[in-house]
């Protein structure tokens, strides 16, 4: 009697390989937005760094015993004259400039943040002010030239602002109308932006509002009913009418000075 030969099996079935695409189709499913969850987290985690940063070192700036002074606005230094070598700030690559040269914060990636879609692709620059910083007249054309800088920063503030409560700089686009940031003219999208605090603390938001106590800010004095919450950034700064603090890198942003 013959005994049937049995060949073996060449490939997957069908149903093996169905199965196995539903398998990959689910793992997928589930893999993808954590992937993406990730990513997103560790850019903001890198922005938060930057604003940190920026905010200590102003913070060493303005404190130091060679400075000791805020950077200043031309209506608090007398006039127009007096430049970004002299600590007066007119823009938000004034005031780069000035952490460069009087504070050693020379690293031009700190004011730029690479997932923002409104850089276009462009190379972010390594220095703000290339050569030698001390003597240095500005920044440097390169970094000048790529724009939109990434953090909108108050100048002329109050050297009386309470430390722990008065934004020093946050991610542009940010209305003060709404609380919101404007998308999609906004580093994030419109999804929410840091705000770094005198003190050198970032926080993120997804937006600002009054109602809610971790999402409001705290009206300075010389402005309207201070120390309740506000969701207008604007009266988080001193405002006054004698050297009212301004608010440079409107880029973006529907925030140009004081209210």
């Amino acid at each position: 009697m013959t005994k049937p030969i049995h060949q073996p099996r060449k490939g997957f079935t069908l149903i093996e390989l169905l199965t196995v695409i539903a398998i990959i189709g689910i793992l997928a499913s589930i893999l993808i937005p954590t992937i993406g969850s990730v990513l997103n987290n560790a850019k903001r985690t890198a922005a938060a760094s930057n604003a940190a940063q920026i905010a200590k070192t102003y913070a060493a700036y303005s404190n130091g015993s060679t400075n000791g002074r805020n950077i200043q606005t031309t209506a608090q230094a007398g006039g127009t004259t007096n430049g970004a070598t002299s600590g007066v700030a007119t823009d938000i690559d004034d005031v780069a400039f000035i952490l460069a040269q009087k504070a050693d914060l020379n690293d031009a990636s700190m004011w730029y943040i690479p997932a923002d879609d409104n850089l276009g692709g462009a190379s972010i620059p390594k220095s703000v002010i290339e050569g030698d910083t001390n003597s240095a007249a500005g920044t440097s054309t390169t970094f000048t030239a790529v724009v939109p800088k990434s953090w909108a920063f108050v100048i002329g503030l109050s050297t009386s602002a309470p430390s722990t409560t008065t934004p020093l700089l946050w991610t542009y686009g940010l209305s003060s109308a709404t609380g919101k940031w404007n998308t999609p003219k906004s580093p994030w999208a419109g999804k929410g932006g840091h705000i770094a605090f005198l003190d050198g603390h970032v926080s993120w938001y997804d937006e600002l509002d009054k109602t809610v106590s971790d999402e409001s800010l705290v009206v300075y004095q010389g402005n309207p009913s201070p120390g309740t919450a506000t969701q207008d950034i604007t009266q988080t700064y001193n405002s006054e009418t004698l050297n009212p603090a301004e608010v440079v890198n409107a880029t973006g942003n529907s925030i140009v000075g004081p209210p």
